[in-house]
């Protein structure tokens, strides 16, 4: 976490800082939409958000998605970025939970609606632990598997 504010405009490269809310945001969708998802019995979700996690943790930030989506909601209107956080960041948060949607859509997808259902609530609850907190759960994960290679 830094204390300077990303650069204005859409162009922002993985090596700048970029907004925080553009990461809680990308958590707190992800966790309501798998909640919904569930508690809607709206199966199809976790495919889909399986595609739209996963192009929000390959594109440059604010350009995936989400954050896509944050930058049209929000504009101009929320002011400066009082706390920024590196793009990297971003990436690390967001790709071990595509993963994990990933073999959830898949086991899905072969007809075990259940088991597929319990990878994305787990997703979904470490989503609302990072949004709500602002700590980086997809980044300990990786840094524990780091370790025990």
């Amino acid at each position: 976490m830094t204390a300077e504010p990303p650069t204005p405009g859409p162009e922002r490269r993985w090596g700048r800082p970029v907004d925080a809310r553009i990461g809680r945001a990308q958590q707190a969708a992800t966790a309501i939409a798998l909640f919904a998802g569930f508690v809607f019995h709206v199966d199809w979700l976790l495919p889909i958000w399986t595609v739209v996690l996963g192009l929000d943790a390959v594109a440059p930030p604010g350009r995936g998605p989400v954050g896509a989506l944050y930058h049209l909601v929000t504009g101009d209107r929320v002011g400066p970025a009082k706390m920024t956080h590196t793009a990297g960041r971003l990436r690390a948060n967001a790709l071990p939970e595509a993963i994990v949607l990933l073999v959830g859509s898949a086991i899905f997808l072969l007809g075990a609606a259940g088991v597929a259902w319990i990878l994305g609530l787990l997703v979904a609850a470490g989503a609302a632990y990072s949004a709500a907190t602002d700590a980086c759960v997809g980044c300990e994960i990786t840094r524990r598997g780091r370790r025990l290679r």
